[in-house]
């Protein structure tokens, strides 16, 4: 679902810069920082919400990407936009989700991100530089994730 009808390429996050970092907690009480993983994982974000319809179907390409990457140096992060603990807590119940969630409770990670749909990846290379973001996982997204998992 398009949160406003400016395009992808209009999102202040650009290729080739640094990733803004953050720190969410997830549905049990820890923190994570996406500095965390600089140096050792490349990490994929999906941002979504659970009304989201087009969010619902790619949880089963996160979990297949998270399962078939999961010794590659993948880590794939789910950012919910403004949903209770409680509600993500049941999704992850309900879809059998395997990589980690997050709540982004006040929407501040989102709105950094400048999300303006819904789902909306962003890949983030091992050294925190932004290689890739979109509204799905193309051809060319995974492509890029092999090649920056093999690094």
């Amino acid at each position: 679902m398009i949160l406003s009808n400016l395009p992808v390429e209009s999102a202040q996050i650009k290729k080739g810069e640094k990733a803004p970092i953050f720190s969410l907690y997830d549905t049990d009480g820890n923190k994570v920082t996406l500095s965390d993983f600089k140096g050792d994982k490349v990490v994929l974000i999906d941002f979504f919400a659970s009304w989201c319809p087009y969010c619902i179907k790619g949880i089963a390409v996160m979990n297949k990407l998270n399962e078939d990457y999961k010794d590659k140096n993948l880590k794939v992060i789910g950012i919910d936009i403004k949903e209770s603990k409680e509600k993500v807590s049941s999704l992850i119940n309900k879809y059998h989700i395997s990589y980690t969630m997050l709540l982004d409770k006040d929407g501040r990670v989102t709105n950094t991100y400048n999300v303006r749909g819904i789902p909306f990846l962003v890949l983030i290379d091992k050294e925190g530089t932004i290689r890739w973001f979109g509204y799905l996982i193309d051809e060319d997204a995974r492509s890029l994730i092999e090649k920056l998992t093999e690094e």
